[in-house]
């Protein structure tokens, strides 16, 4: 039975292919290096070599839906990233796409404006803060008796308390004194065993140990059970941190800042060689870092891998102690934790909060409120909407012929029952009809 029939094509045949942008099953050639999570290396002989990480998972995905292929090709962690030598080229993966010798860059590039002169870049995937990591020195196993037992509280605190101890000792010597002006009982001792007796039961009140101690006056009273409450709180704060102190090794950083790390002698630091942060310190007017970096210099002249490409370099050094490691990449420090908990950081002070604050804004999309919000708006020019308008054409209102002609149909057959109504009654004309529409 013939029909006729229509094909129609609702959707891309390669949906994954954008017709503008596809690069028509092309190959590329991609240099990757590796970098923590984003690029992890495999390497089960010269030649079975497995690549994963986010920015391989990125490269699948741009490959199916660009319709590309693609070769990868290891750098070594031991070469520059790519710095402008004297003569005006580009070492490392920079200057391998300068040469054409690569297609495409695949790792944790910093983006600089050398480089974005010479080379393009995707827009950044990641937001990096630069932080100090290095290994904690182990407690020492003599401690000071004294210095250990005093530290829960500062010395404030130990000068407060001896003031209260003199102010309420004086008070009940008085009220030793004046006993019988307040209805007490006036004994016969001696100044010496009164004070004895006051100062056995104040430090009794301190450490939570019982002692006979009589007062028959009211104020005195008073006073001892302020100074036992007192006691009580005291104790258990001084108990609790001591506790804790046994427990928890509270231990001091050997410094807190760049500044002071520079300024001592204990520690060596070091940085990667062919980084964009190595530039930074070879350039900088800031003193601590242009005092940090001479002091890379000074000590690669002893141990050359203070200044190693390779960060795996710089772990090996900082796990073994007495070495601290400057880099750009804050991840490092979570990373290499897993292997020890002794190691510690230090952040840039404001910038690494700045930064995470204004990541969270553009997440939640207030950074696009914020824009919509200020931004002007064009309404000098409105778009005419003729020339938007579009005809109508018959194919779309036929439905309103329809009912216009069924309407007329039923018209016409109505007037012709009537007149074959008014034809069967014989032609009587003597009758007239009223009706009202």
């Amino acid at each position: 039975m013939p029909c006729d029939s229509e094909l129609r094509l609702v959707s891309s045949l390669l949906p994954s292919v954008n017709s503008s942008l596809g690069l028509g099953g092309r190959t590329l050639r991609v240099l990757v290096k590796e970098w923590t999570y984003y690029m992890i290396v495999s390497k089960k002989s010269e030649t079975q070599i497995t690549y994963s990480g986010v920015l391989i998972d990125l490269l699948q995905e741009l490959a199916t839906r660009l319709n590309f292929t693609y070769t990868l090709t290891l750098h070594p962690n031991n070469l520059s990233w790519g710095q402008e030598l004297d003569n005006g080229s580009w070492d490392g993966p920079i200057g391998m796409l300068t040469m054409k010798e690569v297609d495409v860059a695949l790792s944790v590039f910093t983006l600089t404006a050398g480089r974005s002169s010479v080379v393009d870049a995707t827009t950044p995937i990641n937001h990096d803060s630069s932080v100090v990591i290095f290994r904690k020195e182990p407690a020492g196993e003599d401690v000071d008796i004294l210095t250990f037992f005093l530290q829960p509280f500062q010395t404030p605190v130990y000068v407060a308390i001896g003031g209260c101890f003199v102010s309420v000792l004086v008070l009940l010597l008085f009220l030793e004194k004046c006993r019988w002006r307040f209805g007490g009982r006036q004994r016969a001792t001696s100044f010496l065993h009164a004070l004895m007796v006051d100062v056995e039961a104040l430090v009794a009140g301190l450490i939570q140990r019982a002692v006979h101690f009589e007062i028959d006056v009211l104020p005195g009273r008073l006073l001892m059970w302020a100074w036992l409450i007192f006691g009580v709180v005291l104790a258990s704060v001084y108990s609790s941190k001591l506790t804790s102190s046994l427990t928890v090794n509270d231990q001091s950083l050997p410094f807190t800042s760049l500044s002071q790390l520079v300024n001592q002698d204990t520690y060596t630091w070091g940085v990667e060689s062919g980084v964009y942060l190595e530039s930074v310190l070879k350039k900088t007017k800031i003193a601590e870092y242009r005092k940090f970096y001479e002091g890379v210099m000074r000590f690669a002249e002893d141990d050359p891998t203070v200044n190693a490409p390779d960060y795996e370099v710089h772990k090996s050094k900082v796990l073994s102690g007495r070495y601290a490691f400057f880099t750009a990449d804050g991840d490092l420090y979570d990373l290499w934790s897993r292997e020890t908990c002794d190691l510690a950081r230090i952040p840039e002070n404001y910038m690494t909060t700045v930064k995470v604050l204004i990541d969270r804004m553009i997440e939640v999309g207030l950074m696009d409120y914020w824009k919509r919000k200020w931004r002007p708006s064009n309404q000098r020019c409105h778009p005419d909407v003729r020339e938007k308008s579009r005809v109508i054409s018959l194919a779309e209102t036929r439905a309103a012929f329809y009912l216009a002609g069924l309407g007329v149909g039923l018209s016409a057959l109505t007037l012709g029952i009537e007149c074959l109504v008014g034809k069967s009654r014989g032609g009587d004309t003597s009758r007239t009809d009223t009706s009202s529409l």
